[in-house]
């Protein structure tokens, strides 16, 4: 009898049982982008390649551009008096790693249909790495937009919107296919049109500048040079991001609720907690400037435990705990953000990222693996009479 720290005897039993429903309704993913990936598996991938290898290269790819910007554009805000200049190649490097991100992830599950190899591990596995990238890529997006601190709300805004139209509807669809067993895609959804958007954002950036971005120029067009509020580029594509962001959201609260019960609210509350603090830290300006990226990467770690262990329990058929303790430190922090000095601060908030990131590299690592036993399959290796074929 299977008793592992995740996965019990009954969780065994659900995933043996397990089997995957989805659906993506976006017309660009049906005409263009499946195709494509159906191409490039059928013509170009061997079928000894495991599903799970083809998600962590593309994982990798991912997170060299991301590291790359990182190492250029050290801080998300610049001040007035700073100059950091970062060569345009880094912002079309980045936009192609999206599109190949796009294209491997739509891969991989047509090669775990091809080999006969699908398994909740490589659902897991797949829907992790989109749960890294989302952040990710969401930081890198706000560093592109060359903020300039003038220590008003609207930059504020402009990064709150970033990780609310990221973070959001991700977590919304994991929510929602943990009640109803589905994961529907909308016609308009983030790993579609969201990342062909995201990409175009880079390619263009490469072209124009990150300067361009907070210039008026493309809404006094709109409005024949009656932009008012002056409204910059950035703050524009963030508004119709926010837009579009909410109506998914509102959709499946209202669905979930009306089918569910309004209790089923109460799941969300790592969600609120993540974003309710990450725009409390967000408005302690000389703080966030000097910490910008760590204290977004630990919202990042820490939206990847939540929405994994949600993804797990909705496979295993376990309650879903929505009050996490590894969030604690998290509220602690933005409770005595403005009493204690910025040193003692970044302190704590290095001690708890370093921490909180050992944690969940550990969980995910021992997940895998108690996965990997239940199912007597390997991550990276297919266990199928495939991999004794030639192509």
């Amino acid at each position: 009898m299977m008793q592992g720290y995740f996965i019990d005897h009954l969780g065994k039993e659900a995933l043996e049982s397990f089997v995957y429903k989805g659906e993506d309704k976006s017309l660009i993913y049906k005409y263009v982008l499946s195709p494509l990936a159906e191409f490039l598996v059928n013509r170009c991938t061997p079928r000894h390649i495991a599903p799970n290898t083809i998600t962590a290269l593309a994982m990798a790819i991912m997170t060299a551009s991301f590291i790359n910007i990182w190492y250029w554009l050290p801080v998300l805000v610049t001040r007035q008096d700073e100059t950091i200049e970062a060569p345009l190649w880094i912002f079309f490097a980045h936009g192609v790693a999206m599109l190949v991100y796009q294209t491997m992830d739509n891969m991989d599950g047509k090669q775990a249909r091809r080999t006969r190899s699908s398994s909740p591990l490589g659902l897991l596995f797949d829907h992790g790495c989109d749960a890294i990238n989302t952040p990710m890529s969401c930081i890198s997006w706000i560093a592109t937009m060359g903020l300039i601190s003038q220590g008003g709300w609207r930059n504020d805004a402009v990064i709150g919107g970033a990780f609310f139209s990221a973070i959001f509807p991700f977590y919304l669809g994991t929510w929602e296919e943990y009640y109803t067993g589905a994961l529907v895609l909308p016609v308009f959804n983030g790993p579609s049109e969201g990342l062909l958007l995201g990409a175009a954002t880079f390619i263009l950036t490469s072209v124009k500048g990150t300067d361009w971005w907070q210039t008026t120029s493309v809404v006094d067009f709109l409005l024949f040079g009656e932009n008012m509020h002056s409204v910059t580029n950035c703050e524009a594509l963030l508004i119709i991001s926010v837009l579009v962001a909410l109506r998914e959201v509102f959709v499946r609260i209202f669905a979930i609720c009306k089918g569910y019960g309004i209790y089923c609210l109460i799941n969300l509350l790592p969600l609120v907690i993540l974003f309710s603090c990450a725009m409390k830290v967000i408005s302690k300006h000389d703080f966030f400037h000097q910490n910008s990226r760590l204290y977004l990467n630990l919202v990042g770690v820490l939206f990847l435990e939540a929405v994994t262990a949600l993804m797990l329990d909705h496979m295993t058929h376990t309650k879903f705990c929505a009050f996490r303790l590894i969030l604690v430190p998290l509220v602690i922090f933005s409770l005595i953000i403005d009493g204690v000095d910025n040193d003692t601060l970044h302190s704590f908030l290095l001690i708890y990222t370093v921490g909180v990131s050992t944690f969940v590299v550990f969980k995910m690592r021992i997940i895998v693996h108690e996965i990997c036993a239940a199912l007597s399959i390997n991550c990276f290796k297919i266990k199928s009479d495939f991999t004794s074929k030639n192509d």
